[in-house]
């Protein structure tokens, strides 16, 4: 069986370099749709959402936040991948199943396929509910809490 990936990134030699590992280190995986703009990812992924998502955090206008919020990714496995470090705790709100740093290392991406793919097939997604609590509270400026 393959799982369905979409990258969006909008460096187009960072979609064609992770396209590359996905297809040689992780058969399992297929890309179904490399998006370069924040538009473009949006309306694709409303349309198509795909059981795998590699996210870049920034992109052309917004942040793949903003994608995130855009779309019900309740049965989307969410994989940022990104050079800026700082944005790590806010992805994780977004029940996000990994953070990689760029460059991304081969044996970290064949890991997070393999758990992934584990996710998927127990069928252990976040609910539709509990992604929206989530962004509402992390949305509301209520008092953030002082420890994970």
């Amino acid at each position: 069986m393959k799982y369905t990936v979409a990258i969006v990134d909008d460096e187009h030699k960072n979609l064609e370099i992770l396209a590359y590992y996905i297809a040689s280190y992780c058969p399992q995986l297929e890309v179904v749709a490399q998006l370069s703009t924040r538009k473009s990812a949006i309306k694709y992924l409303k349309a198509n959402p795909p059981q795998i998502l590699f996210l870049d955090i920034v992109l052309d206008e917004g942040s793949g936040f903003d994608v995130l919020d855009a779309f019900d990714y309740s049965q989307t496995q969410i994989v940022f991948c990104t050079a800026h470090d700082e944005y790590a705790l806010k992805a994780f709100r977004y029940q996000a199943h990994d953070y990689q740093l760029k460059p991304i290392e081969i044996k970290d991406l064949i890991n997070t396929a393999d758990t992934v793919i584990k996710k998927i097939n127990a069928n252990t997604y976040p609910a539709n509910d509990a992604v929206g609590t989530l962004k509402n509270q992390f949305h509301s400026g209520s008092p953030k809490p002082k420890r994970v």
